[in-house]
């Protein structure tokens, strides 16, 4: 994680991704996370409870079922978390370029 000149938060893939393409992240109990920005890809699955995804066009209510795809260049967060567990599949963006 490095923090951008503007104070926002932005995740670096080369963290994330030292030897594979793909990350996945077993999020039970998912805090609120600040707006923030990633230059890899994201598959959210909602599998339990409740929050709101926080996006620069607006705010969204995220229950179980829901299913989103992020690009990682918009700035994202999530806010008022109950109980959310959520099943996130990281991927690099040049995995697709191929």
């Amino acid at each position: 994680m490095s923090k951008k000149k503007n104070n926002s938060i932005h995740y670096s893939k080369k963290h994330i991704f030292p030897h594979t393409d793909f990350y996945f992240i077993d999020g039970k109990n998912h805090p609120e996370i600040p707006m923030h920005t990633h230059d890899f890809g994201e598959i959210v699955f909602v599998i339990n409870g409740t929050g709101v995804h926080v996006t620069e066009n607006g705010r969204y209510n995220i229950q179980r079922g829901d299913v989103f795809v992020l690009d990682g260049i918009q700035k994202h967060g999530y806010i008022k978390t109950k109980d959310l567990y959520l099943i996130d599949i990281l991927y690099c963006h040049e995995r697709f370029e191929q």
